[in-house]
């Protein structure tokens, strides 16, 4: 899911938690402490067999696992539906990655990561700035390798590619991810900035 729809259920939750009154959102609150503690230090899953009653509000008491994706998650959320004892993660992707490059393992999940790289997937961030956010270059399997929408077959981006890593054949320039360094140079010289992800 994504994560309006997530923050809107645990947010709900909390309310109708909350109308019960101080001592009982209190004492949740502090279960929920103690199991997303266990979850997270003991790998122990108390929260899914406490918390039944709550999950079962959301109908969310016979998953097995959420994902999250398509934005930034709040981290108090993330946590929230871990200490419940759901199995929550979050993941990032593209629709030029066919869906997921990263994913947080419900083993050794961290609140404010999207996670690690999914199989034959390499990821850099080229330019971080003081904080270490700059351009996410992602290479592997699910990246798309063509860019069908809008190439004009101009081959800019295969004089300017320092790799030769661009191919371009009935007007629609081709990436070959084995030769690709994910300079950007194609994305940058492109008339019509239609390469992404290269």
């Amino acid at each position: 899911g994504v994560p309006m729809i997530f923050n809107k259920l645990y947010a709900g939750l909390l309310a109708g938690v909350r109308k019960k009154g101080v001592v009982v959102y209190g004492v949740i609150r502090f279960l929920m402490g103690i199991s997303g503690f266990l979850k997270k230090a003991f790998n122990i899953n108390i929260g899914k067999k406490m918390f039944g009653f709550l999950l079962k509000n959301l109908s969310l008491d016979n998953c097995r696992i959420c994902i999250c994706g398509g934005g930034p998650l709040p981290s108090s959320t993330f946590k929230g539906f871990n200490e419940l004892g759901l199995d929550f993660v979050q993941g990032y992707g593209l629709t030029e990655t066919s869906p997921i490059t990263h994913l947080n393992p419900i083993y050794a999940f961290k609140e404010a990561s999207v996670g690690k790289n999914v199989a034959m997937t390499e990821a850099k961030i080229v330019d971080p700035d003081s904080e270490g956010n700059g351009v996410l270059y992602i290479k592997g399997p699910q990246v798309m390798k063509v860019c069908s929408t809008g190439c004009i077959g101009c081959g800019i981006c295969v004089k300017n590619c320092p790799q030769n890593a661009i191919t371009v054949e009935n007007f629609v320039a081709n990436i070959d991810q084995d030769k690709c360094i994910g300079c950007g140079i194609c994305m940058e010289k492109c008339p019509k900035k239609v390469i992404v992800n290269a």
